[in-house]
């Protein structure tokens, strides 16, 4: 299974599970209900990555 990390603004990006039981769009409004996390630059400023979440429970079976 694989991940796509796509940024979408300056200021985000998301992981989105590629093959999911859905097609996640690259928003906060997606049916899987993203999760925001601030990420620190090495310039002081902060970032958003959105972590969408699978629909096929992949993350229960992935080892980090």
């Amino acid at each position: 299974m694989t991940w796509l990390v796509a940024e979408t603004s300056e200021h985000t990006a998301h992981t989105v599970p590629l093959d999911d039981l859905i097609v996640h769009e690259l928003a906060q409004a997606c049916v899987c209900g993203p999760q925001p996390v601030p990420v620190a630059r090495g310039d002081g400023s902060v970032c958003w990555l959105l972590s969408h979440h699978s629909l096929d429970g992949r993350e229960r079976r992935e080892v980090s």
